[in-house]
């Protein structure tokens, strides 16, 4: 899918899923992420639809098994 695009950040204010449809419904605040609304209305409506991608964020720090302990170093190139 090529065309516009618009990236921000956003709380998830309601998800219910119908039959097998989807309603998700984001919170933004627009000053804070300088959503331009005019491309967001453009991109919404575009009569085409729209391709969607959540992404989280980790906000919970993981806790720790011991004080004592070193740093463990993991190798990734299995």
């Amino acid at each position: 899918m090529t065309g516009k695009t618009i990236k921000f950040q956003a709380t998830t204010n309601n998800f219910k899923v119908n039959g097998n449809k989807v309603v998700l419904q984001l919170d933004a605040d627009l000053l804070t992420h300088k959503i331009n609304l005019n491309k967001l209305k453009d991109i919404a409506f575009n009569g085409n639809g729209v391709q969607v991608s959540l992404e989280a964020d980790q906000q919970e720090l993981i806790p720790e098994e011991n004080k004592d302990s070193k740093p463990m170093l993991v190798r990734d190139d299995k």
